[in-house]
């Protein structure tokens, strides 16, 4: 009997996951950021634009 909330080993631990899942999650992680990074420099680029011709030209 183990004490209270000490965790017994998981047979999961024992067995190898393949590589092909870890790697579509690296991927997906780098997907994201570069999707994020983009929308920042649209944002960024965006208010500078309107900073700089502040008035409408139509």
């Amino acid at each position: 009997m183990n004490a209270p909330g000490r965790r017994m080993p998981c047979s999961r631990s024992t067995r190898h996951d393949s590589p092909a899942p870890r790697r579509l999650t690296l991927a997906v992680r780098w997907a994201g950021r570069l999707l994020c990074w983009s929308l920042a420099a649209g944002m960024t680029t965006a208010a500078l634009d309107l900073l700089a011709t502040p008035q409408a030209a139509w």
